[in-house]
């Protein structure tokens, strides 16, 4: 299963980067840690909801990269997202 993690997509750099982890372990959404690798498939998620009110989470594929971006030097991870793409859950297909 492909490890899922909560970001914050206000973090958002460039096309396809969102900054992911200052350190090598993180903790994913149900308080498993994991060891951070460049190449390491993961899905992102941020808290959202619809115009209605009702929750549909922010949700993207990619995988792990070093940040080499230069006005983030303390962020040592990156997620790499998939085509550009981030979805609402409830739109999502698994």
């Amino acid at each position: 299963m492909t490890p899922r993690f909560k970001v914050d997509f206000n973090e958002w750099l460039e096309d396809d980067i969102v900054l992911f982890s200052q350190s090598d372990v993180r903790k994913d959404v149900y308080g498993n840690e994991h060891f951070l690798t460049e190449g390491l498939r993961i899905e992102i998620c941020e808290i959202d909801y619809d115009e209605a009110g009702n929750r549909d989470d922010l949700w993207a594929s990619g995988y792990v990269t070093v940040c080499n971006i230069p006005n983030f030097a303390y962020v040592k991870w990156c997620c790499k997202i998939d085509n550009k793409e981030v979805k609402h859950i409830g739109k999502a297909a698994y």
